[in-house]
């Protein structure tokens, strides 16, 4: 469940919110398909079939693990966004490749 930051009202149900809804809720939406294109460019003439497989699915499972691994509780928007951004960077800053 978070909080939000500003009046201190929760939003969302436990165990209710998918990765999609967050991202979406913390507006972190177009930095991740940054990522996505950033990781994707090495995979020119590959079928969408292969991208989803080896660059969708494996970031975003990465990007749910880090979420539960560093949020516990009742966490803001906020430091949700702080967390998703900060490893949107670190992905984007490391080489891309097999």
């Amino acid at each position: 469940m978070m909080k939000e930051e500003a009046d201190g009202r929760e939003w969302g149900v436990p165990g209710a919110m998918n990765l999609e809804t967050i991202l979406i809720l913390t507006g972190e939406m177009d930095h991740l398909a940054d990522l996505l294109r950033h990781r994707a460019k090495d995979m020119e003439g590959a079928g969408a079939g292969e991208m989803v497989r080896d660059v969708v699915h494996p970031l975003l499972d990465e990007l749910e693990a880090e979420l539960r691994a560093r949020t516990t509780g009742i966490t803001g928007k906020d430091e949700i966004r702080g967390i998703i951004a900060a490893w949107i960077d670190r992905k984007v800053a490391e080489p891309c490749g097999p």
